[in-house]
């Protein structure tokens, strides 16, 4: 009887998890590095010199303002993708709906974004 219960709620658990949600958790680490380094980048919340590293939600996408005086401003648009675990929760569908919800189904790109800082036109 106790093995039983036992098996019932392993099944009610595993169903009900998200896969990406467990294994890569609901916000991912983007590492920004520029040339030359030292540039300042924000998410609109936090600011950091390159080389810097943003905890994003995966959730959403993002964009990223990178600024170096006496070059260009540029943008990093930090686009969202389903992650391949997701297709995992065929098997236990109420894992998708987690995933969904918590925004673990997504995998944030580019994951390393490179800028090359453009000098000023004069």
């Amino acid at each position: 009887m106790r093995a039983i219960r036992f098996l019932i709620t392993a099944l009610i658990t595993l169903s009900c998890a998200g896969c990406g949600t467990i294994l890569h958790g609901t916000r991912q680490d983007i590492l920004v590095t520029s040339d030359p380094a030292g540039a300042v980048v924000t998410d609109g919340r936090t600011s950091q010199k390159t080389p810097a590293v943003f905890r994003l939600d995966r959730g959403k996408e993002h964009v990223l303002l990178v600024r170096k005086e006496g070059c260009e401003d540029q943008n990093i648009y930090v686009s969202r993708d389903i992650s391949g675990l997701t297709f995992i929760n065929v098997l236990f569908w109420p894992g998708f709906i987690v995933d969904a919800v918590s925004g673990g189904m997504w995998r944030l790109s580019p994951e390393n974004p490179f800028v090359v800082m453009k000098p000023v036109a004069e």
